[in-house]
Parts: C-alpha cells; structure tokens; sequence
C-alpha cells in the first residue's frame, strides 16, 4: 500500500436542528456540509420563519410603544394626505375621514402584515435562491433544498430584525439601519442619497453571504459569484421600492 496516500476525506458529523441554528452564525459551511450529507428537514426553514415573524411582530409592537416614534409615523401620514390634499387629488374632508380609520385599525394592521412580510420574505428569498442556483451556478438544486437553505440563512435576519429594533429605540427613529446611515447625523428619509445609504445594511450583507455559501456548498458553485448575485438582486429590489415610493409620494 503507497504510504503517501490519502485517506478518505470523512464524512461531516450529524447535526441537530438547534446545533444547525446556532451553528449557521459562526460555521455555516460546516452547517451546510451537514444539510447535504442528510440534514434536510422541514424545520429547517419552519422554525426560522416562524422566528422571523415573531420578531417582525415584536419590532412593530415595540415601535407602538414608543410615543416619540408613533409621533414621528403620525406626522409622516399627515404630509403624505396633506400633499394629496394641495394637489388636489382629495378633499381635506376626505382626508380627515380616511386618517381617522388608519388611527383606529393601524396598531391591529400593522402587526399581522409585518408576520405575513416576513413569511413572504422567506419564501420569496428561496425563490430567488433556487433560481440563482439553478441558473446561475449551474446546480442540480430542487426549490425545497432552496428553501432549507434560505430558512437557515434567515437566522442571521432574524438577528438583524432584533438588532434595527434595539437601534430603532435607540435612535427614536425608523429610518435606521446597521450600516453607514448610523453615521449621518441627522438623516433626512425624503433624501434620495440618505434613502439609498439606509438600504446598505451589515446584517443583510452577512444574510447573503451565509445564503450564497449555502448555494456553493449545494451546487458546487462559487460563493462569491452566488454572493454577488443574490445581494445585486436584493439592491435592484431596494432600488425599485425607493423609485416606487417616490413616484407616489411626486418626489420626482
């Protein structure tokens, strides 16, 4: 027997659903060599988006209890109508009435659409996993593995989502990020440069690189070409809701 051969690589040691959870933060390529050893389950991308939507709901509930913030959300209402209103497109009759039924139904609303958002964002998210591994990366990847890896990869939003809340209290403002924004001082949310500065998050970076690595580890793919993709698509869908808003709100 040649000496100077090497062994078999050994297979990557199983993983508990709470070890994959905890793990995918600092190890997420061991994370993924254990899903596709034989991980896959269906809690996988269960749990984490029902933490997802537990934070989103607890983000807003906290952003309820703050009078200052609730203030600032109030005001931001009121210029939206009263705009409306000086260009003519409703009566101020019209506007007071419609602002008196958002006050009543805005903190029931608000809660149940931030969970179903966040439901969305996981699912709409592995939908663009599945076809960047599929398309991109040239992997025989099926959408629910996708799906497993997004749910994983959502972990590090989840923490994201808990962290922009702490800074939300914080700064005693929505219009916050973990990202350079936190060094202007005083950002202005009409500003098209502040907009665009708001949309460069840290954590959301962090997301797709875990998700892109999660892609590479399954198709045997390049994490930096996985990487690049998912975050250049996440900036073409921040870039078209900013346009979006400001085409409604006549910004341009």
């Amino acid at each position: 027997m040649d000496s100077t051969t090497t062994p078999p690589a050994l297979p990557p040691e199983p993983m508990s659903l709470v070890g994959r959870l905890f793990n995918v933060f600092a190890t997420p390529g061991d994370v993924f060599d254990s899903l596709r050893a034989g991980g896959w389950s269906a809690g996988n991308w269960v749990v984490p988006m029902i933490l997802a939507m537990v934070v989103a709901m607890g983000s807003v509930l906290v952003m309820f209890s703050q009078p200052a913030l609730m203030q600032q959300i109030q005001q931001q209402q009121d210029k939206a109508f009263d705009d409306q209103v000086a260009k003519g497109k409703m009566s101020e009759k019209q506007a007071d009435e419609i602002k008196g039924k958002m006050a009543s139904v805005t903190k029931i609303v608000t809660p149940i659409f931030a969970a179903v958002g966040g439901c969305v964002g996981v699912f709409g998210t592995a939908l663009v996993a599945w076809l960047v591994g599929r398309f991109v990366l040239r992997g025989e990847i099926e959408f629910t593995q996708a799906l497993e890896v997004t749910g994983l990869a959502t972990m590090i939003s989840v923490l994201g989502g808990i962290v922009k809340t702490l800074l939300i209290v914080v700064k005693g403002t929505t219009f916050v990020s973990a990202g350079p924004i936190l060094l202007l001082s005083a950002p202005d949310m009409q500003n098209l440069t502040h907009q665009m500065i708001a949309a460069l998050d840290v954590v959301t970076f962090w997301h797709f690189v875990v998700l892109g690595i999660g892609l590479a580890k399954l198709t045997g793919g390049s994490t930096v070409k996985a990487t690049a993709v998912l975050y250049a698509v996440w900036l073409a869908f921040c870039g078209a809701g900013i346009l979006f808003g400001r085409l409604m709100a006549g910004g341009f």
